[in-house]
């Protein structure tokens, strides 16, 4: 874009390309100062100071030089700050460069100028016309607009170079590439060698005859086939000429050569080898032949019905070369790696991979045209297709570009220049690698659309919530032949990545948040940069994260609050439960009390009137007064379902007293204690351990007699879970054969026992309560007496005082 604003004395021009740079000058008193400004970096470089006749019209700078144009006249200032004008007999309009760096002028009403490298004057085009303005396209490619008569067009300026008489008086009809050597062939059937930037004459006049069609070469030879005879010239000495034993039969459309006496020709109809120049073998086919090329030690033929290979002396088709019957198979050419390619008359292209997997290309899937003369893969990556349209080059991006358009025979390339066959003679393309990098396609962002309206690309931020439909219009402008597809990215709360063959990209219903668009060509192009477009929606208020978060937050909060409401209300169904169940334990633990209780003063009484009636009056008085302490003992117990194991030991030790009145002393018992053992802080159901002792005491003691002297030993330990009671007798034991115990203690005090224990287990979560009997024997074997253990769960009175009031 080129501007050029005037104000008085002051003139400035904007130069912009691509937003990459801006150039300001103006003048004062005829002195110019040129600013050249960086737009990336913000820095300013003054680069010229000096004196001009007049205010410039316009300012260009081509590579280290500024050219300025005034009215008649085009200053050029060098880096050195020197000045050079060109004068002219016409008003200066407009002015360019091209790619060879020719200065291009256009003029009022005198035409356009045109000068080389070193500004002298070269053509001189459009005379007595007004050239508005000069432009170069990215292929070089000349548009010149008029006033009057319309645009020109002169495509690729300087990059085609018709060759005919340059080397030679006549067309070139044929070339060939072999090695680093370029073979060309005119319609006089004279054979050059261009070689070292040379074209060196090989052949001599009147010996080949008729269109060359072929040359090939081995270490001593070229091998030349034409319309009427096939020739093989000597590499040593040019003039050196042998015409072929095939002269008086036939010729050959094609020549290959193996090794040094090997030679394989393809006539119309037969395929002959020759080694030694003596024929070897023949083979005939009843389809028209046009080229041949060796494959996995067969000889593949492209015929007027498709392709065949040569097996076993027998021209065949195997089954993977069917798809290419009735098709007109011209020529093969055998690509980089091993594959042969396959040009024909109306199907395009087949490829035949080293997997004998045959593939077809045709102008559905992208190939210019079906009608393919040649094809050839060049050192840069690059790939020639010789068509009846034209001459096409494909990159690695697999776009065609046309280079040429009309009728191509073949096509070669040599040291990055193309050689090309018409119907009117040789075409030389130079720098053939630039016209690949100049495959461009302009990528413009052309509209976008919100909601069907049309919007600025700059108001794409902070939109509604509700505006969330996008249309992206692009603009493609294509130097080369059909458009390419849009490669998309969008980013953002709905990302993907996808390809559309339109020119538009469509979103719809899009969920807010910020986005970013990135789209570019599918060609890949290098000046086609990726287009980048952030755009950002703005959530409605039900849709922003604070208020979902709120949401969720008031929903956790409900759901919290009726979960702990039922959690609340199954707990205090729970509680009232277990306090129903501990309630109806601890009744049945008072009632088994209630039960031990009459038990046991029912034997009190009953000994206390034996005493009475065996005249025992003092003893009876004094086991009265002992039974009257211990009932009070006893009454004290009624309202509690613990006591400590302090005054638990202080009944049972009236308790054993009592019995000792009643029996006379006939055994002693003593109490063992834990060391650390606190007495009063330990808790055990009362009278726990009186029908034990009372069993000991009747059935284990008693009926001792006068074997030996009885002794009780009640023992109290504890640990960090349980409490043991110990009580162990020297008795008879319960397995004795003098007296039968069997049912004696299995009294139904033991029973009670079970049923307190099994009751304090449930009231206080536990499994450790249990009762165990354990019978003792002397060395003999013999009964001598019962151990009884009972465990309790380690009850600290303190834990249960605050529970139970009543404990």
């Amino acid at each position: 874009m080129h501007n050029a604003i005037e104000k008085e004395n002051q003139v400035l021009s904007v130069v912009n390309y691509a937003g990459k740079a801006i150039d300001h000058f103006y003048l004062n008193r005829n002195f110019l100062k040129l600013k050249y400004t960086n737009i990336q970096h913000r820095d300013t470089t003054y680069l010229i100071k000096c004196l001009v006749p007049s205010a410039p019209r316009d300012i260009k700078r081509f590579g280290k030089k500024v050219y300025l144009s005034f009215y008649n006249k085009i200053a050029i200032i060098d880096e050195k700050k020197q000045i050079k004008y060109i004068p002219f007999n016409a008003i200066v309009l407009s002015f360019i460069k091209d790619k060879d760096n020719h200065l291009w002028v256009g003029s009022y009403g005198n035409g356009l100028f045109e000068f080389d490298e070193n500004d002298s004057l070269v053509n001189h085009y459009f005379e007595n016309k007004t050239i508005n303005n000069v432009y170069f396209d990215l292929q070089n490619s000349l548009w010149v607009s008029t006033e009057g008569f319309g645009i020109f067009l002169c495509k690729r300026l300087n990059e085609f170079h018709y060759t005919s008489g340059d080397f030679s008086e006549k067309p070139y009809t044929f070339i060939k590439q072999l090695g680093s050597k370029l073979l060309l062939a005119n319609n006089a059937s004279e054979i050059f060698i261009y070689e070292n930037k040379r074209f060196t004459k090989i052949s001599k006049d009147n010996v080949i005859v008729g269109e060359v069609l072929d040359i090939n070469e081995n270490r001593d030879y070229y091998y030349v086939s034409s319309r009427m005879n096939t020739v093989q010239i000597s590499k040593v000495n040019y003039s050196n000429f042998e015409v072929s034993v095939l002269d008086n039969k036939k010729y050959s459309y094609r020549v290959k050569c193996f090794g040094n006496d090997t030679i394989i020709y393809l006539l119309r109809k037969d395929i002959i080898i020759l080694a030694k120049n003596k024929i070897l073998l023949q083979i005939s086919s009843k389809y028209k032949l046009y080229d041949f090329e060796l494959r996995n030690n067969h000889i593949v033929l492209a015929t007027d019905d498709g392709i065949f290979e040569i097996v076993d002396n027998s021209i065949v088709r195997p089954n993977y070369l069917n798809a290419s019957s009735k098709c007109i198979v011209t020529k093969i050419v055998k690509g980089k790696f091993g594959e042969l390619w396959f040009c024909t008359k109306g199907s395009g292209i087949f490829k035949l991979d080293r997997k004998n997997v045959l593939k077809s290309y045709k102008v559905g899937n992208g190939l210019p045209s079906n009608f393919v003369n040649d094809i050839s893969f060049n050192t840069n990556h690059s790939i020639l297709l010789s068509t009846n349209q034209g001459l096409y080059i494909s990159s690695k991006y697999k776009r065609w570009l046309e280079l040429y358009s009309g009728q191509v025979k073949s096509a070669v390339e040599s040291k990055n220049d193309i050689y090309f066959i018409t119907n009117n003679g040789l075409i030389l393309i130079k720098k053939s690698n630039q016209i690949l990098a100049s495959n461009f396609m302009s990528f413009n962002l052309e509209s976008v659309n919100v909601n069907g309206k049309l919007t600025n690309d700059r108001q794409l931020t902070g939109l509604a919530h509700f505006q969330n439909n996008f249309e992206f219009n692009f603009d493609i402008i294509s130097f080369s032949s059909g458009i390419s597809d849009i490669v998309y990215q969008l980013k953002g709360p709905k990302s993907f990545i996808s390809i559309t063959k339109n020119q538009q990209i469509v979103f719809q219903n899009l969920t807010p948040g910020c986005y970013t668009l990135t789209a570019a060509l599918a060609a890949g192009s290098v000046e086609s940069q990726a287009i980048i477009i952030p755009f950002s929606i703005t959530p409605a208020i039900w849709q922003t994260t604070w208020f979902l978060a709120i949401c969720v937050f008031l929903l956790i909060g409900i759901c919290a609050f009726f979960v702990w409401l039922s959690v609340n209300y199954y707990k205090k169904k729970e509680n009232k439960k277990n306090e129903v169940s501990r309630l109806i334990a601890e009744y049945k633990l008072m009632a088994v009390k209630a039960q031990i209780n009459p038990h046991f003063m029912s034997n009190c009484l009953t000994a206390i009137q034996n005493l009475i009636l065996s005249g025992k009056v003092d003893e009876a008085n004094r086991y009265l007064a002992k039974f009257s302490l211990l009932v009070r003992q006893i009454l004290n117990f009624s309202s509690k379902s613990l006591v400590s194991v302090k005054e638990e030991l202080e009944i049972i030790e009236l308790n054993i007293e009592l019995e000792q009145l009643r029996f006379e002393s006939k055994f002693s018992f003593q109490i063992e204690l834990h060391d650390s053992m606190d007495l009063n802080e330990i808790s055990i159901p009362p009278l726990i351990l009186q029908p034990v002792i009372e069993n000991a005491i009747w059935h284990g003691l008693l009926p001792l007699k006068k074997l030996r002297e009885g002794r009780l030993k009640i023992v109290v330990e504890k640990n960090d879970r349980a409490l043991l009671l110990i009580i162990e007798d020297n008795g008879v034991g319960r397995n004795s054969n003098k007296i039968n115990l069997s049912n004696s203690r299995d009294s139904k005090g033991i029973q009670l026992i079970i049923q307190r224990i099994e009751s304090v287990n449930y009231l206080h979560n536990s499994s450790i309560g249990n009762l165990v009997f354990e019978d003792l024997y002397d060395a003999d074997k013999n009964p001598s007496g019962l151990r009884v253990i009972i465990t309790l769960p380690l009850l600290l009175k303190d834990l249960y005082d605050d529970k139970n009031n009543h404990y």
